[in-house]
């Protein structure tokens, strides 16, 4: 069964840079048709945690993760709850996910105006479950880089909106092909985990 999940979204829950109510971002997920979104706040879960309770309310599937500033960029990151991570080195981070089973993605590593990991991604490509290639607020030039090197490297790549405005839901997601629905984050992981997924951009088939 294929499942299209948007990876990468911020809410007025608990992002200041964000003008996206949850409620409107789930409402607009469901309408674009896909199955599920995760809420992806910075460097905490507390937004996380509600939207998941607001998404139950409304009958649709939020998975809760962070973006988390570490020391060397953003990194996504599900299956690590813990607080107060920002500014963490990549590999104290890299450990801790492997200790709580959780996976890590580096968010639009090319992205210019945004604390970016770039080429650095290579250095750690071992603590990396995939890489995030296509991202709503990149310029295609960014994504393009972005998925070269997840190429290079061997990793496969996600995509997400990034979202933070009505404006921009669903502009991205990742289709995954998995035998269990994925409706929590141990199941995200676990289908992040099996590699069988794709990016796509809205409006472009699925190669999965």
């Amino acid at each position: 069964m294929k499942f299209k999940i948007d990876m990468h979204n911020h809410t007025t829950l608990s992002s200041q840079c964000s003008v996206l109510d949850v409620r409107d971002l789930i409402r607009l997920s469901i309408e674009a048709g896909l199955d599920a979104i995760c809420v992806t706040e910075h460097n905490t879960m507390y937004g996380a945690r509600r939207a998941v309770m607001i998404g139950r309310d409304m009958g649709f599937t939020v998975i809760a993760g962070q973006e988390i500033a570490s020391a060397s960029g953003d990194i996504l990151v599900f299956g690590v709850e813990d607080e107060g991570l920002q500014g963490i080195p990549v590999p104290e981070l890299c450990a801790l996910a492997k200790e709580r089973g959780g996976v890590l993605i580096p968010a639009h590593p090319f992205r210019e105006n945004a604390f970016s990991m770039g080429d650095s991604v290579a250095e750690y490509a071992e603590c990396f479950t995939a890489i995030e290639g296509l991202n709503g607020n990149c310029s295609d030039r960014q994504n393009r880089r972005a998925v070269e090197l997840a190429m290079k490297l061997g990793v496969p790549y996600t995509g997400g909106s990034d979202a933070h405005s009505i404006k921009m839901v669903a502009k991205y997601y990742t289709v995954f092909d998995t035998d269990s629905p994925i409706i929590d984050t141990y199941g995200l992981i676990l289908a992040l985990k099996a590699g069988q997924f794709t990016a796509v951009k809205a409006g472009e088939r699925s190669t999965v």
